[in-house]
């Protein structure tokens, strides 16, 4: 328990998980300068119970830390649930098509890797492409606290098959030496 003499300090802690594996970030039109991150940031951290760890010097101290939801906001927990799931299957596949797109960028001397990478011209399931699509999908998830229209859930399946395709095309160019 603190004492009125021990003091309290505050610190703001950010909610969200890592960013997302996009190939571009940016500010936000209301950035201020040197206090504003880049966006997108990383999903956010659903309202629940957690458990906080911090260590120093070999030694760990854990506590418990309950994250509840902005009382002036007033979307259903089930609601916010799919949200959630949705932004994180779309971290997911950013991360996916980022990571391919890396390999594919390391075997950038063989011209055929060009359609998967993205500077082919009309190619429209491009890994670079894709993952545009799917940051800008991203973005509309994580952007209030709401539930996702069926547009973007369809938006999502559809991106999601292509990113599939466009994998499944690396995969069958890797085994053929590149």
């Amino acid at each position: 328990m603190l004492s009125a003499q021990a003091g309290l300090h505050r610190f703001v802690w950010d909610l969200h998980y890592p960013r997302p594996a996009v190939l571009r970030f940016s500010y936000p039109i209301a950035a201020i300068y040197r206090n504003t991150p880049v966006m997108p940031v990383g999903p956010w951290a659903l309202p629940g119970r957690y458990t906080v760890k911090l260590s120093v010097d070999g030694t760990t101290i854990t506590q418990p830390l309950t994250v509840k939801m902005d009382p002036r906001v007033k979307t259903l927990a089930a609601e916010l649930e799919r949200q959630s799931r949705l932004s994180m299957k779309l971290y997911e596949l950013l991360r996916q098509d980022f990571a391919a797109l890396a390999e594919v960028q390391a075997f950038r001397a063989d011209a055929r890797n060009v359609v998967l990478e993205g500077d082919a011209a009309g190619v429209e399931s491009t890994l670079t492409r894709l993952n545009g699509q799917h940051g800008s999908l991203y973005r509309s998830v994580e952007s209030a606290d709401v539930a996702p229209t069926s547009q973007v859930v369809e938006a999502i399946g559809t991106l999601e098959r292509a990113l599939g395709d466009a994998l499944a095309q690396w995969e069958e160019l890797k085994s053929r030496g590149g």
